[in-house]
């Protein structure tokens, strides 16, 4: 699917493949995407495990004001034209932290749109300065190929077999 809005979400547990612009790029809990309006995206389980994940979703307007506030400093075009959406892997603690903050905005009441307006795009400002400041277009995944050699290499006995079993595993 596509949409109009940018969004990020974050894996809260389990893994999935995210299907996005032609490319499968492999999720795990804790990891954090940015996606545009641009892209295509859809997710899938691996071997029909579930997943869960939390989404932000805001207006290409609420983006560009930020994006014009931090200035062109800020690799604001590096992150919106990328060819992947740009993601990052959060550490329990930064995870942590963010269910906290999660918790702050769903806790003001409904009556207060705007004050739940201000703190959640005061989040996702904070998400932007704390990681995607020095994104770069450079940036690269792990090939899903490798991503599952490395899930099949670590089962039981699969290292003690060594590279015979490593060959066997990438039918080569």
């Amino acid at each position: 699917h596509y949409h109009d809005y940018y969004e990020i979400f974050i894996l809260l547990d389990g893994a999935a493949k995210h299907l996005v612009n032609g490319t499968v790029i492999p999720l795990k809990k804790n990891d954090m995407v940015f996606i545009r309006p641009s892209d295509t995206h859809d997710y899938a389980s691996y071997d029909g495990k579930t997943f869960s994940m939390l989404n932000i979703t805001f207006t290409t307007e609420t983006a560009e004001q930020i994006f014009d506030y931090l200035g062109e400093g800020f690799p604001s075009k590096t992150l919106t034209d990328a060819l992947l959406p740009p993601f990052v892997h959060l550490n329990a603690g930064e995870l942590a932290v963010f269910n906290a903050r999660m918790a702050a905005v769903r806790a003001i009441s409904s009556d207060d749109a705007s004050l739940r307006k201000t703190v959640l795009r005061t989040l996702i400002f904070d998400i932007f300065t704390k990681y995607y400041s020095d994104f770069s277009s450079n940036s690269h995944t792990v090939p899903l190929w490798l991503e599952e050699l490395c899930s099949e290499i670590r089962k039981s006995g699969s290292f003690t077999d060594g590279s015979k079993k490593l060959f066997s595993l990438t039918d080569k």
